[in-house]
């Protein structure tokens, strides 16, 4: 479905598929849904955002519609539109927890922290598993102040989804949270694992490299930092013109 390539980042096929509908469905709400989603992912925000302005005057009480306007306007720099519509969509249908979920991020960069704080909980009320909730609200806690919290909510993402990286890079970039000799060796055990592709162990790599530093193995750490930075210093792109 467009949805399962979306979700694969497919975003090619996605647009064929979308174009081969488009004059059976082109006027429904979900397929404008589905296009905007694309294009926001191309980051043609603009043209996302006048597609589900349309989809809206058909559908204005559709909180998918709304969630995915709040993103596209988030996306532009229109955080206050942005939370209008997240706020409008938590009042439509509150059970969903992707809105709430948005509604804090949102809040948060407007630096409402209490509110934001408040939204993730709702989220969480609605899903407690829901992993990128806990993430942002971990990020959120740590930033206020509230380290031990952040590092709390770090670890119970960590314990559920070990494969989580931005949760284990979180949780590593406390000063004051080092990572326990079991939680070190579980990332090393990701970090080995041939099953992990390139991408993923480059960014398994810096948080593997801290926590060996921290532990005082400092020849492994810098054995693993290197390695990293080479890994990612291949996926870079640059233009000698731009020099």
């Amino acid at each position: 479905t467009v949805g399962e390539l979306i979700e694969r980042r497919r975003l090619d096929e996605a647009e064929r598929t979308l174009s081969k509908i488009r004059g059976r469905l082109g006027n429904h709400p979900e397929f404008m849904r589905m296009l905007a989603v694309v294009l926001h992912l191309r980051g043609r925000n603009a043209g996302a955002a006048n597609v589900l302005k349309r989809a809206l005057e058909q559908a204005q009480h559709d909180p998918l519609l709304l969630t995915n306007l709040g993103s596209v306007l988030g996306a532009q720099g229109d955080f206050m539109g942005a939370t209008v519509a997240f706020q409008r969509a938590c009042e439509i249908d509150p059970k969903l927890a992707a809105p709430w979920y948005n509604l804090g991020k949102s809040l948060a960069r407007q630096l409402r922290i209490e509110e934001a704080l408040d939204a993730f909980e709702e989220a969480l009320r609605r899903d407690h598993n829901h992993v990128t909730t806990r993430i942002a609200r971990a990020g959120l806690l740590v930033s206020v102040g509230r380290v031990e919290e952040g590092a709390e909510e770090y670890r119970r993402v960590i314990a559920r989804r070990p494969d989580m990286i931005a949760a284990w890079t979180g949780l590593n970039s406390i000063k004051t949270a080092r990572l326990t000799d079991a939680e070190t060796a579980q990332l090393e055990a990701m970090y080995a694992s041939p099953d992990v592709p390139p991408a993923t162990r480059s960014k398994l790599g810096f948080a593997l490299g801290k926590a060996l530093e921290d532990a005082g193995r400092y020849d492994e750490a810098f054995s693993v930092l290197a390695a990293s930075n080479a890994a990612m210093r291949r996926t870079q792109t640059w233009d000698s013109a731009d020099f």
